[in-house]
């Protein structure tokens, strides 16, 4: 017999009995008058959390002055006591929901008597013999929004990798029917993110049917989910049992474990805490439905926010503590109800600005991967924000095209879910420009997102529920600094052209390059929305350091006079960044491995006895190379190659380079510009893994392109043009 249909029994067995105490037909429905609506908001920061017009195809939320069955201030929490001495146990409401990280769960059901119940667990075996199974005793919360009955809970721990278990649980004689779930593995995992089921919006019960489809569907799009994340609003009305019963007692919800996040009609009651066990609950962000909680999932921490409670500083004492006690994890994803960024009704209310003002740079600061939110029934991914400002980028450069890819992203992308039930809809808001917006999908079809989890990349897909079709999908990918950092792509060797005896030492490539672009030619150039720097003011910034201090630089070199790069080159030298050849620089000859490490050790002044020592294979443990290349390895900046050798003098190119400077930058918190980066000629020629490197390192001001447009990406890099990047990296 369905649990549901056993309550409602239980129910009609008690009307007569306690009907004095509040039990009352409406027509043919049978409910608790103090449990049928929401409370009534009589704190400011609820009314702020929940304005009271929220539009949905021009309804009201909340109808004014219309008696819905609200109970007074005086009275909403008043329950009449039920003596179920002599009743028979009934069990409902059971869940299974996240633990503190993969080996823990929790479990909540409700059962009408105040005595303790029993939770019993183990490995799945055919016979489903419990004789060997672990035995817990519930904790009880004896007074519960739903009147006679008391909410047991208890936490699962100690659980294995990929491993079904069966469980059943019991309060007196009653013992409900075996159960099962299954753990995941400890590498790559999958979960699921639904926004606002809020069931019984805009009419009783409404959603129920939707959201038991979304459950159902669930296995259909990833069997191997670990967890369901729910992005508030499981409930219209926080005190309305009948609600959180069609919430819970789905059969889509066998086997699978819930991560619930506090709404704000979630927050009209205290029956959120009651339904929902979590672990590490903090002190932090308290309401009357809870607080925040985190937890880990393999490699990824989940921090969980409850929004409906304003006090920001709060929330950063939770994040920065989730954070540094969890220092390895390799994503951090934070997930709360209200969204700082959504194209609906919300965008423009005041508590929505407040908190892009106030928490966005808390996030920012704590280098949050991505955000997941609920609460406008709309979708919406935004762009990389950079604190609050978007990065905004499209693919191919074609506006309004959104990526399906980042790699190592400057910032964090936030996802406004919308209704996976679809007892309510939002509108975009067309006459508004949101420019942190990369893609906004309305079409009044519930929602459900998929997120797939690896070690180096989060992609999240949002489906339709009425045919499984893709709204949207993108991938975060995080490449690890020392392993997959350069690979570069050695050019084929082809016999040098003839030209000038003054080229002879140069190779073909660079003998081919420079009969397209003369030594004119190759000079910085910076573009920005706002101005266009010139020849002479790319090479300014050289001259004013080197006539502060170098004058006695002046002839050093034989072969720079003239050369667009002397001043810079002046500087090189003056600070034993690069070695003369010689008397010779050799400005255009084209720069090795070797030569980069080493004019970025010396830049940054390494103790060279203190790196010296063997490392890779083809480099000699005492001599200085050693040094300089164990340096590099050892912070991040570049890696030796597949067969453990470094490749010294291999020549480099300038789309290799462009990833070693971001990670220079980025490891030493170097100063950085912020440009826009130029439409180069040849953007089609720049490799595909080194797209987003040149991107990041023209906008940052480290590299740049020349003046008839181009990159020359497969071109290599010289002597001179490492001097000038050195030079632009000085504040």
């Amino acid at each position: 017999m369905k649990r549901r249909f056993s309550l409602f029994l239980a129910i009609l067995m008690l009307v007569s009995v306690f009907s004095p105490l509040g039990l009352g037909f409406e027509g043919s429905e049978i409910r608790f008058s103090t449990n049928v609506v929401e409370a009534a908001e009589n704190d400011a920061q609820l009314n702020e959390a929940t304005p009271k017009e929220e539009v949905n195809n021009s309804s009201e939320e909340v109808t004014p002055g219309v008696d819905n069955g609200t109970p007074s201030t005086d009275d909403k929490d008043v329950q009449p006591e039920v003596d179920l001495k002599d009743q028979n146990i009934i069990l409902t409401n059971d869940i299974l929901t996240i633990g503190k990280d993969s080996t823990e769960r929790n479990f909540t059901w409700y059962a009408n008597t105040k005595e303790k119940g029993k939770f019993e667990f183990a490995k799945l075996n055919a016979e489903k013999d419990f004789k060997d199974a672990t035995v817990l005793h519930a904790a009880v919360i004896e007074k519960t929004n739903l009147p006679g009955y008391s909410s047991n809970q208890v936490t699962l721990d100690g659980l294995e990798p990929d491993t079904e278990y069966m469980y059943r649980f019991s309060n007196g004689d009653t013992v409900s029917e075996v159960k099962t779930f299954k753990t995941g593995g400890t590498g790559d995992f999958s979960f699921f993110a639904a926004g606002d089921p809020q069931i019984g919006s805009h009419g009783y019960l409404n959603g129920k049917d939707g959201w038991d489809k979304t459950l159902k569907l669930l296995p259909e799009l990833d069997s191997s989910a670990s967890f369901l994340l729910s992005l508030g609003d499981q409930v219209d009305t926080g005190k309305d049992e009948e609600q959180y019963d069609a919430y819970i007692n789905r059969e889509g919800f066998n086997g699978l474990t819930l991560a619930p996040i506090i709404g704000n009609h979630d927050e009209r009651g205290n029956a959120h805490e009651e339904h929902f066990k979590v672990s590490n609950v903090q002190d932090e962000g308290k309401s009357n439905a809870g607080s925040n909680y985190y937890y880990v999932y393999n490699n990824t921490l989940f921090i969980c926010l409850n929004s409906n409670n304003k006090d920001y500083a709060e929330h950063k004492v939770t994040i920065e503590k989730a954070v540094a006690k969890n220092p390895n994890v390799k994503w951090r994803v934070v997930t709360f109800h209200h969204p700082p960024y959504t194209v609906a009704s919300h965008a423009l209310d005041k508590y929505i600005t407040d908190m892009r003002s106030t928490l966005v740079p808390i996030l920012k600061e704590n280098k949050i991967d991505l955000v997941l939110n609920g609460h406008d029934h709309v979708y919406t991914r935004t762009h990389v924000m950079d604190g609050t400002k978007p990065i905004i980028e499209w693919k191919n450069g074609e506006e309004g095209k959104a990526p399906s890819e980042y790699v190592n992203p400057k910032g964090i992308i936030y996802v406004t879910t919308n209704s996976a039930s679809g007892s309510k809809f939002y509108d975009i808001m067309q006459d508004k420009n949101f420019e942190y917006s990369a893609v906004k999908n309305q079409e009044k079809v519930p929602n459900i997102s998929n997120v797939k989890v690896t070690d180096n990349s989060i992609e999240v897909t949002t489906y339709r529920t009425s045919n499984k079709s893709i709204v949207d999908s993108f991938k975060i990918v995080k490449e690890d600094k020392k392993e997959n950092q350069d690979k570069p792509v050695i050019p084929t060797p082809v016999e040098p052209e003839k030209d000038n005896k003054d080229d002879k030492e140069e190779s073909s490539s660079n003998v081919r390059r420079h009969r397209s672009y003369s030594h004119t030619k190759t000079y910085p150039v910076y573009t920005s929305k706002s101005s266009n720097f010139t020849k002479e003011d790319a090479l300014k910034k050289g001259e004013e350091i080197a006539n502060k201090n170098l004058a006695k630089n002046s002839g050093k070199s034989t072969d720079i006079d003239g050369h667009w790069a002397k001043y810079s080159i002046n500087y090189a030298l003056e600070n034993n960044l690069i070695d003369l050849i010689g008397n010779e620089f050799k400005p255009n000859k084209n720069a090795t491995r070797y030569s980069v490490v080493k004019a970025l050790g010396r830049f940054k002044k390494i103790d060279v006895e203190k790196y010296k020592g063997k490392s890779l294979k083809d480099v000699d443990a005492n001599s200085e190379e050693s040094a300089y290349v164990n340096w590099a390895i050892e912070n991040g900046i570049i890696a030796g190659y597949e067969d453990n050798t470094f490749g010294g003098d291999r020549e480099i190119t300038r789309e290799e380079i462009a990833r070693i400077l971001n990670l220079f930058a980025e490891k030493f918190d170097i100063k950085v510009k912020n440009l826009e980066a130029p439409k180069f000629k040849d953007q089609n020629k720049i490799s595909d893994w080194a797209s987003k490197e040149v991107k990041e390192a023209t906008e940052k001001g480290l590299l740049v392109g020349r003046d008839d447009g181009t990159f020359g990406p497969k071109d290599n890099l010289t002597r001179a043009e490492i001097a000038q990047m050195i030079v632009n990296m000085i504040k």
